[in-house]
């Protein structure tokens, strides 16, 4: 399906119903703006999600401070809980660094904080939590950083398709949130598993190695 084809039917019809009456032409277009708007956003967010999923910056790898990252994303939510959504950050003390891309691994923090906000959002009120430890696996030391929300959950269907580049269970955005997220741990030596009950939340384990 082509993203464009929305905002050129509502051009369209925006531009028929001008030709038909002029008069009303400025009023016309005020009533549209709004819709044009929300279509320019939703096809900006199509561009960023693309470019990131096919990586196109080129990675500058550095030690990253994952409680620091953690706490930082966090502040983005900070004045939610009037909104009904509580954004909460538990890091443990003393983890070890990770050495990979930091604007890379915040894309990956913000994609899955962004799934448990709309999923808390939706169910009407709720908790998002961020948390981290150490954690060696198969003799390699590493950080688990697991984002958990007490939202309305993944539908078992939907499960064995999650990690699909074109799927998605949102009605905003593209679908390659977690596509992205998968590929990166993938390429990092990482581990991303899920557990997720329909109507009680959903918990992402995300394994970094250090």
């Amino acid at each position: 399906k082509n993203p464009l084809t929305p905002m050129r039917l509502l051009l369209q019809q925006t531009e028929a119903e001008i030709a038909k009456d002029p008069a009303r032409g400025a009023e016309i277009i005020q009533e549209r703006a709004p819709k044009l708007l929300k279509q320019i956003e939703s096809l900006d967010r199509i561009a960023r999600d693309f470019a990131q999923f096919a990586r196109l910056p080129r990675r500058q790898d550095q030690r990253v401070d994952v409680a620091a990252l953690l706490e930082d994303v966090t502040a983005e939510y900070e004045g939610t809980v009037a909104q009904g959504v509580a954004v909460r950050c538990e890091a443990a003390a003393s983890l070890p660094a990770v050495t990979w891309d930091a604007d890379e691994l915040r894309r990956v923090l913000r994609n899955m904080v962004l799934n448990a906000f709309q999923s808390v959002e939706e169910k009407g009120g709720g908790e998002v939590l961020l948390s981290a430890r150490a954690l060696s696996r198969a003799g390699r030391a590493g950080v688990l950083v697991t984002v958990s929300d007490d939202g309305v959950g993944i539908p078992l269907d939907h499960h064995d398709r999650l990690f699909e580049p074109q799927f998605s269970t949102k009605t905003r955005g593209t679908g390659l949130g977690l596509a992205i997220v998968s590929g990166i741990l993938s390429e990092m030596g990482g581990t991303i598993e899920f557990e997720s009950a329909p109507g009680q939340g959903t918990t992402f384990e995300l394994w970094w190695p250090a």
